[in-house]
């Protein structure tokens, strides 16, 4: 989900697309980038010679179509709700709810937020004494570590009933944004004071380190650069670092995750994704009086409107759509035959080996996978849509027009969107290549071990024969990693093998070198048992005996995987070269737009998401799905089906105290609901606001129609799925029997003699 899909290279080193591991078959249609051409200018009446863009036009992109692109407009929101609080959008929310928020309700809005693990979810101050909630998916591996030996937190839930019951945990933090400022304008002048992209990138990243270096000198707090519509706007961001935090409460498996894999990205939902947590300093609870969100037991009902105050991760709505039409054809395909193949080879493996020791471990790398597989498949339906790709276009053009015609704007920053669409054009012919040749990443548990060790083992030959000396420091660490022992299941490595083998057939074709080198006339299961029983790279003494005679040992190798791999240095070589000259043009160009783009809107468009704190905005409301309609919210009645009605088995399961609820449990007590807020993955444990910032619910989820939303916001259908404040309180104080908790989210204070 990065802006693009290679960042940075190291020499030998292929460094391809990084997926989120998080958040019906889409189809490989093979397209190239649009280019949306300016408003045509008057000319002079003489012939002139018409020029042939090397690329196609939007007509080409979208393909036979239903309907006139042209009659296609962008929306007003096209590129989202998710504000900074740099530039609150006070006059949106007086227009959209009626009221008026002041500079002190966005002061305490980002306050009461918290970013736990530099990213990894979002929590917020729910009490005056450092109590402080999130999501159940955010707290798994933190509730495994605080289990003490016999007993197994994760499944049964824990309670601290007191303060000295409250467990720590070692290497959690949590992080307060307590500042912004502005630092626009001294990065775009280091920028501006130099020639040429790469000579600009370096300006900039020297520039960053130098102002994140005086702050950190200046307040000695945690100051982080971070950069807003794609280098149009920078800000220091100063957070205050709690790290001592110590678990309070959390619920059951079952019912944390009720609903698992299959239930992810979908609503009706039926889920108390929770958990509850205190931050400490000093050795004491925090006083978080001035900050925290109080509770509210009702919570919301339909029509009201809602603020979700968070940490989404990455959106891409301000790339071209020359940038988004390459992740259509290139990257998306890619990335979703790794997904299937390697949760195939995962599912396999796992069904067959029920009593490894990392066991649960890998389960959860599956689920991983899966989750991602859904996200990607969303995103890819939305790419398919050519009316969704049509209103980005809209978008485009207009944005364009409006830079193209004034002379001002044109002078400053030229077309970059034909310097992008150039760049992503020639690009695919490599395109495949940045991402398949996944064994240059050796540690990649996507990816064969022996091809990555094979790998290695061509570069420590091609490094000897540019010259670099067998006792330098680079050949004998490379030499260390090539000589450490494979630490990986034989059969899980044959079955990673042959996946890895199906991904060159795949996108390389038969008389691709590298296949025929490898795969010959066999299929990849056939290929990767042979292969894998061939070879000796599993034979440390063998590969001692092979480097110490390098290069020539390695040239005239007979090992069917080391030999198979001859060409890898040369192609790589070439392809990274390539790679490094067209995404430099691209971050040039895309460094002109960002401007363009701050200028042209200011803060009146939201950037994308970057991990930065964003307040978003929306309504309580269902929507129009699969022939019916969605309801605002769900009931603990509407849980219980749902368990009767999957034979009560997982992941439909419900621990045991939820079989047989006590009297004064409720069920007609709503649990999750959902809402227009625009959100993505990092908004986990989100708290959702009402106007008078009370906790109403936490998000935890999108539901399907939402995952285009990484590109594009269609609030029609787009819903952020959540756990409802109500439920919440009910499940606590009358299903659990947890007293004392009840009692501080209604008071907001430790009740006495806790």
């Amino acid at each position: 989900m990065s802006r693009s899909p290679v960042s940075t290279f190291r020499p030998f080193a292929l460094i391809a697309l990084g997926f989120m591991l998080t958040t019906g078959c889409a189809g490989n249609r093979t397209q190239a980038p649009a280019v949306i051409e300016p408003t045509p200018q008057p000319v002079d009446t003489a012939i002139v010679e018409e020029i042939v863009p090397a690329f196609p036009t939007l007509a080409e992109i979208l393909g036979p179509v239903s309907f006139d692109p042209d009659t296609v407009t962008a929306g007003r929101f096209d590129t989202g709700r998710m504000w900074t609080f740099d530039a609150p959008p006070m006059e949106w929310f007086s227009e959209a709810y009626g009221f008026q928020p002041d500079e002190a309700w966005f002061e305490h809005a980002h306050l009461g937020a918290l970013r736990s693990n530099g990213g990894e979810c979002t929590a917020s101050f729910v009490s005056a004494s450092g109590l402080m909630f999130t999501n159940h998916h955010c707290s798994r591996d933190y509730v495994t570590q605080v289990s003490l030996e016999g007993e197994s937190l994760l499944q049964d839930g824990f309670y601290a009933a007191t303060l000295d019951e409250e467990r720590p945990v070692e290497g959690f933090f949590v992080d307060q944004l307590v500042k912004i400022t502005d630092v626009t304008a001294r990065i775009h002048a280091a920028m501006d004071a130099v020639e040429g992209a790469q000579a600009k990138a370096g300006a900039r990243q020297q520039e960053i380190s130098a102002v994140g270096g005086e702050f950190d000198a200046e307040n000695g707090m945690v100051n982080e650069v971070v950069e807003l519509f794609n280098g149009g706007r920078y800000s220091i961001y100063t957070f205050k670092r709690y790290t001592d935090v110590r678990l309070v409460m959390a619920p059951e498996l079952d019912i944390g995750y009720f609903g698992g894999d299959p239930d992810n990205f979908t609503y009706p939902r039926y889920n108390l994704d929770i958990s509850f947590w205190r931050v400490y300093e000093d050795g004491e609870p925090v006083d978080s009086s001035d900050f925290f969100f109080k509770w509210s037991v009702e919570g919301p009902k339909a029509g009201d409107p809602v603020f979700v105050v968070g940490n989404p991760g990455s959106t891409s709505r301000l790339n071209t759509v020359a940038q988004l039409a390459f992740n259509r054809d290139i990257v998306n395909p890619y990335l979703l035959h790794l997904l299937r193949t390697r949760m195939s080879v995962y599912r396999t493996f796992l069904d067959s080996h029920t009593d490894i020791p990392d066991w649960e471990d890998l389960n959860n790398d599956y689920f991983g996978l899966s989750n991602s597989e859904k996200a990607y498949t969303g995103q890819q339906d939305g790419l398919l849509d050519s009316w969704k790709l049509a209103r980005k276009a809209a978008w485009e053009e207009e944005f364009r027009n409006r830079v193209m015609n004034d002379p001002a704007l044109s002078d400053a920053y030229g077309d970059p969107w034909t310097d992008i669409a150039e760049a992503r054009f020639a690009l695919r012919e490599f395109g495949f290549d940045m991402y398949v040749l996944r064994f240059t990443r050796p540690g990649d548990f996507l990816s064969s071990a022996l091809l990555g060790k094979a790998f290695l083992i061509q570069q420590y030959r091609f490094m000897l024969e540019q010259g670099m000396p067998a006792d330098s420091e680079g050949a004998m660490d490379l030499k260390g990693l090539i000589e450490a022992p494979i630490e990986v299941y034989p059969e899980l490595e044959r079955a990673m093998l042959a996946a890895q083998l199906s991904d060159l057939s795949r996108f390389f074709g038969p008389e691709d070198e590298l296949v025929s080198g490898l795969l010959g006339f066999r299929g990849p299961a056939g290929a990767a048992q042979d292969l894998a029983t061939r070879t000796m790279l599993n034979d440390t003494d063998a590969i001692t005996a092979l480097l110490a005679g390098a290069p020539a040992t390695i040239v005239d190798s007979t090992d069917p995987i080391i030999s198979g791999m001859d060409s890898i240095m040369m192609r790589l070589i070439q392809m990274q070269t390539a790679v490094q000259q067209y995404m430099g043009e691209e971050d040039a160009a895309m460094s002109r737009l960002a401007r363009a783009v701050f200028d042209v809107y200011g803060f009146s468009i939201p950037p994308d998401a970057t991990s930065s704190l964003r307040i978003q905005d929306g309504v309580v409301t269902g929507y129009p799905y699969n022939g019916t309609q969605a309801p605002v919210y769900t009931t603990f009645y509407g849980l219980y089906d749902r368990w009767a009605s999957n034979d009560k088995v997982a992941p439909w399961a419900l621990p045991e105290r939820w079989q047989n609820p006590p009297d004064a449990f409720d069920l007609d007590t709503p649990i999750n609901f959902v809402s227009t807020c625009d959100i993505i993955g990092g908004n986990s444990g989100s708290p959702v606001l009402n106007r008078d910032l009370e906790v109403v619910g936490i998000a935890f989820d999108g539901n399907i129609e939402s995952l285009p939303g990484e590109f594009i916001f269609l609030p029609d259908l787009n819903r952020c799925v959540s756990v409802h404040s109500a439920g919440i309180f009910e499940a606590i104080n009358d299903l659990f029997g947890y007293k004392g908790l009840a009692a501080e989210l209604r008071s907001g204070a430790i009740p006495p003699g806790e």
